[in-house]
């Protein structure tokens, strides 16, 4: 692919990166600024894309991986610290992070906070739903509905003002 291909490409497909991350529930800025770094990171990784049919794609996975890292950063500190998951999730203790990871958690549904642990681990869709014994696509609705209620609660302590 050429970097006239791959110009061409970043214009008509970086606002569907940034729209694709505001679907998973990523604020405007925010999934700006994600979209632009994998759009980057894609250019620098190019030698990778086997079929440059598919770069749009190809940056959009490159986009949520990134996102997904950041958001699994102060995830992973917290796991490191839980004896227990769920019942450390519940009865949280004070952490050094900037990101209150406790008070993100308790924004999720009970539910679904083992979940996003597990997945802040890096374990795969498939192995919890092979686990699980259910569909990897019930897992990922599960995850869409954990950030969800995350986003919903951000939204509402902005409102507040806490």
């Amino acid at each position: 692919m050429t970097s006239e291909q791959y110009g061409e490409a970043y214009t008509k497909g970086f606002a569907k990166t940034v729209r694709s991350l505001r679907s998973i529930g990523v604020q405007r800025d925010l999934a700006e600024e994600c979209a632009q770094k994998a759009w980057v990171r894609g250019w620098q990784k190019i030698h990778q894309l086997r079929d440059p049919s598919i770069v749009v794609a190809w940056v959009h996975e490159i986009a949520s991986k990134m996102f997904l890292m950041e958001l699994r950063s102060p995830l992973v500190r917290l796991r490191d610290e839980m004896p227990d998951e769920v019942a450390c999730a519940c009865n949280p203790k004070s952490i050094e992070d900037p990101i209150d990871c406790r008070r993100l958690l308790s924004m999720v549904h009970p539910k679904y906070r083992a979940l996003l642990l597990r997945v802040s681990r890096g374990e795969k869709t498939e192995v919890i739903a092979r686990e699980e014994g259910l569909d990897p696509t019930s897992i990922r609705v599960r995850l869409l509905r954990a950030r969800r209620d995350i986003r919903d609660g951000l939204s509402r302590a902005a409102k507040n003002g806490s």
